[in-house]
């Protein structure tokens, strides 16, 4: 049996118990349990049958409420809310005497929203699922980083011939440079030192100082003196002493004589930060929440004005054809 012959059947066994009053409920718990459902179940589709006859919709708006009072999701919703029939006994009584003139739809995505809707007259055609993608912005700063490499003492000799001690001098400009990094925001990452002698013999003196402090008494000893000097001058200008690499030592063999094999050099490893426009990083999430479709008829509202003579005039439709009648009567307190 269709669905439709059910219904068909429904209103004749609805009809019959109104107009003889013969059929008992026994007879309706036969029947229903011929079509598989129970007595309540059964006698409330009766009683809603006879409701979805009186509602004046469109046959397609008619049949979307039937087909949602049959959905077990909606069934369970409406109950859950208080307005288990769906505002159609509701809907019959405010239409008496009124002219649809079309339909307004509604997505409430929230049972708080359902329930205002349902508040005001509409009703609830499917429970189902929407996916919300929400795009989220977030504005960070920005930074370029610049790798600026300083050599101290590339062009002059920070030691005098012969000498492996700094001179105030020497020292005070490299706290002078120390000092420019950190005002310019920027940041040393490491420290490597590189020092030279060539081959000139050395004097007797000279030997002895580096003999006493553990030196080998040649050029390479002499090369490895200045070194640990310039890397302890640095430690003592606040540079850590974790960022200094091992000294590279160069030197020629004795006898071979290159003044430009003597220097005692230190390349700063450098980054400059800079600030730069903000960046911009965008996201996405995905969030599923629920989606009640619902309808409800809008109608002819009535239009009132007041005239010069006291008098309200209202206009309105009349239920049995199109044409505007006119009422007047007085205004209270006139």
């Amino acid at each position: 049996m269709t669905l439709n012959e059910e219904k068909d059947r429904m209103k004749v066994l609805a009809g019959l118990k109104t107009s003889t009053e013969v059929i008992e409920e026994g007879l309706l718990a036969n029947i229903a349990a011929g079509l598989g459902l129970t007595l309540a179940t059964f006698t409330s589709a009766l009683a809603q049958t006879g409701n979805f006859d009186k509602l004046k919709y469109s046959d397609d708006k008619k049949q979307a409420i039937e087909q949602a009072m049959e959905d077990p999701a909606v069934q369970s919703k409406l109950k859950e809310l208080g307005v288990p029939d769906n505002n159609i006994d509701r809907q019959i009584k405010h239409l008496k005497g009124k002219r649809i003139t079309g339909y307004t739809t509604r997505t409430a995505h929230s049972d708080k929203d359902l329930q205002r809707f349902l508040k005001l007259g509409y009703h609830l055609t499917s429970v189902d699922r929407d996916i919300v993608i929400k795009t989220l912005t977030d504005t960070v700063p920005s930074e370029d980083v610049t790798s600026l490499p300083i050599t101290l003492d590339e062009n002059e000799a920070m030691f005098q011939s012969g000498k492996f001690q700094l001179q105030e001098q020497d020292i005070s400009n490299i706290k002078h440079i120390l000092d420019s990094l950190e005002s310019s925001n920027s940041v040393l990452l490491n420290v490597s030192i590189i020092s030279s002698t060539d081959g000139q013999r050395l004097s007797g003196n000279l030997k002895k100082s580096l003999t006493s402090l553990g030196y080998t008494p040649n050029n390479e000893g002499l090369s490895h003196a200045r070194a640990e000097t310039l890397e302890k001058a640095l430690e003592n200008l606040g540079v850590d002493k974790s960022i200094i690499s091992e000294p590279k030592i160069l030197f020629k063999d004795d006898g071979v004589i290159d003044q430009g094999y003597r220097y005692v050099i230190a390349i700063l490893d450098v980054v400059q930060l800079k600030p730069a426009a903000p960046q911009v990083k965008t996201s996405t999430t995905q969030d599923v929440v629920p989606a009640y479709k619902l309808i409800k008829p809008v109608v002819k509202k009535h239009k009132r004005f007041r005239l010069g003579t006291g008098n309200t005039i209202i206009k309105h439709y009349h239920p049995a054809h199109t044409a505007v009648d006119k009422c007047f009567f007085p205004v209270p307190g006139k």
